[in-house]
């Protein structure tokens, strides 16, 4: 995977990374999985546990995926979370909380430019901090320009805390990502980003994954209390949801 792209820009998209049968595979079991939830809102964020967790395994312990948060990390890296995103077409409506070019995260609605655990730098105490997670989108539908896709600002990632205020959001400095089914798009936590509103009758699916250096508590309870019907590498898979030896030695991010 082209390191020196994500260094440089904080992101990188990857073309086919994932073949049809995996995406039509992957799609189903999330469908399945969040098929009650789908029923009440067309903005769906869902996070597995269990046996439903491993339903995702072809795709957390691709090597593409494992072999870039290695290199990006650390040799040792584990799966901090691993989110379901489900969007369909949104009312065009005046009561939405933001703009997508605005800095301000809205959880409810997952727009707003923002930066993923921020707080981190508050409690290391440095300008720059090192990185420590990376995100990786799976897309498993056609994804285009406000159909609920990545927008990502180039360099934000090397930005400190009091420069990102200060930051031009507009179109010109920012990337939107046009995606195809079984494309990832790899991004720092840094780095801001957001994502556009659904306006068209397209449903956008995705699967977000982010890896982390060990010595961070996970962002989520796993419960996977046996791998042996994962479907993947066993041995790549208790690493990746092990949990640490002494969880006090762990940062919550």
């Amino acid at each position: 995977m082209p390191t020196s792209t994500l260094n440089a820009n904080g992101f990188v998209h990857c073309k086919g990374i994932f073949s049809h049968n995996t995406v039509s595979s992957i799609r189903a079991h999330a469908n399945s999985c969040t098929a009650a939830e789908r029923q009440n809102s067309a903005h769906v964020v869902w996070r597995p546990t269990g046996r439903d967790l491993l339903g995702f395994a072809e795709i957390f312990t691709h090597k593409a995926l494992v072999e870039t948060a290695r290199a990006a990390l650390s040799p040792h890296v584990k799966m901090s979370l691993l989110e379901v995103l489900s969007t369909r077409k949104e009312v065009e409506t005046s009561t939405r909380a933001c703009q997508p070019s605005m800095l301000g995260f809205d959880p409810t609605s997952g727009v707003g430019v923002h930066r993923d655990g921020a707080w981190i730098e508050r409690d290391l105490g440095v300008l720059l901090p090192p990185r420590l997670t990376l995100k990786a989108a799976v897309w498993l539908s056609e994804v285009g320009r406000s159909q609920g896709n990545l927008r990502l600002f180039p360099f934000s990632h090397a930005l400190d805390r009091a420069t990102i205020g200060t930051l031009d959001l507009a179109p010109s400095n920012y990337y939107d990502v046009l995606a195809d089914a079984g494309d990832v798009t790899f991004f720092d936590r840094r780095t801001l980003h957001t994502r556009t509103w659904n306006d068209s009758s397209n449903e956008r699916v995705a699967v977000f994954i982010e890896y982390s250096v060990t010595w961070l508590r996970r962002k989520q309870r796993l419960w996977v209390p046996d791998i042996a019907d994962s479907g993947a590498d066993r041995d790549l898979v208790r690493e990746l949801l092990s949990e640490p030896a002494d969880p006090w030695s762990c940062y919550w991010p």
